[in-house]
């Protein structure tokens, strides 16, 4: 059946996957004229040489403006997701050209996170030093030339 690719079976039960126009799945794909392209990705970010006509840099993450993008050291401009597919979908306007396409997720509570771990960090280090201690007798100490003088 064309749309659908068997993946395999258990105990009697088959499992199939859903591929609508023979497209594999991707988290990253360019949507243009000439189709869609699917771009090599890591599991958090994207950092890769890409040749494109042109088109719609889709995610296939949640929209958030914490998803910042960049082609040719250009930043991407900000878009709705392809039509008829809703706009759940995060997607930038991609120029035509060749050169270094990124993206990566940077959300705003990020750094502040980073700056308390940091600090956390420092004050237990600084904790964790060893100090030197002085001991105190619980006797009081009486200074030789005063024994006896106020008696005399």
């Amino acid at each position: 059946t064309v749309g659908l690719e068997k993946i395999g079976s258990v105990e009697g039960s088959e499992l199939w996957r859903v591929r609508p126009d023979q497209v594999a799945p991707a988290r990253v794909s360019i949507h243009g004229e000439e189709g869609i392209q699917v771009v090599d990705s890591g599991a958090a970010w994207v950092n890769t040489q890409v040749e494109t006509a042109g088109g719609t840099l889709v995610l296939s993450e949640v929209a958030d403006p914490a998803w910042k993008a960049t082609f040719a050291g250009t930043p991407l401009e900000v878009v709705d997701g392809p039509a008829g597919e809703g706009d759940w979908r995060q997607a930038f306007t991609l120029p035509a050209g060749e050169g270094a396409l990124q993206v990566r997720y940077e959300p705003g509570y990020l750094r502040w996170w980073w700056g308390a771990s940091a600090l956390i960090l420092g004050i237990t280090t600084l904790l964790a030093l060893p100090r030197s201690v002085r001991t105190r007798s619980l006797v009081p100490t009486l200074v030789p030339n005063q024994v006896g003088e106020d008696h005399e």
